[in-house]
């Protein structure tokens, strides 16, 4: 069994489990829980996880932090043995305390997510974002007004949303994040935006 982490993927923790064929259960507790059954350390803090789910094909969990960390951080999971234990099958799993790995060969981020804006943008104008995000489940878009699309189902072709229109010109940027299945954030790319009085 080994912990690792993936800087593509700066907020998921992998807990392989090698020879353990998952999912744990146990007959007092149900099925593991990560957010329950471990304590997760990262550079000495204990940091909560927020999401979780079991990859039967990869035959390991995969577990989200609530923000983004330093993967080159020292990261720690620890289970201790509940009374009775998980099992896996009909082999109880033992208590541990893995430090994570670094290893970039698990998992390919998507490889495409952009956001684009037309160069001149009006005051009091819509303005139309083009988006393009391969590999995610959703995407969503802000800018440093307070805009928000709200949760988007991403597509491998180019999206488009609409924004309300800029009350007032200057400088300004928009965001879009790229999110899995699970809600856990993938990527985000932000670009700027000029915002110039509609004479």
């Amino acid at each position: 069994m080994q912990a690792i982490v993936n800087p593509a993927y700066p907020n998921r923790i992998q807990l392989q489990l090698g020879a353990l064929i998952g999912p744990f259960v146990s007959t007092a507790l149900g099925t593991f829980d990560p957010r329950r059954d471990l304590e997760v350390y990262v550079g000495g803090m204990p940091t909560a996880l927020v999401a979780f789910r079991f990859d039967a094909s990869g035959n390991r969990y995969l577990m989200f932090t609530g923000q983004v960390f330093d993967t080159t951080s020292v990261v720690q999971a620890v289970h201790h043995i509940p009374a009775p234990p998980f099992k896996a099958g009909a082999v109880p799993v033992p208590g541990f305390a893995l430090i994570a790995s670094v290893n970039t060969g698990f998992d390919v981020v998507p490889n495409t997510l952009n956001l684009s804006a037309p160069a001149a943008i009006l005051q009091n104008q819509p303005v139309a974002f083009t988006w393009s995000a391969v590999g995610a489940a959703d995407i969503q878009i802000t800018t440093t007004t307070g805009y928000s699309s709200g949760m988007l189902p991403a597509l491998s072709s180019a999206g488009v949303v609409y924004t309300t229109g800029f009350s007032s010109s200057g400088a300004y940027s928009a965001t879009i994040t790229s999110y899995d299945a699970n809600g856990a954030i993938e990527l985000t790319a932000t670009i700027p935006l000029n915002v110039t009085a509609n004479v």
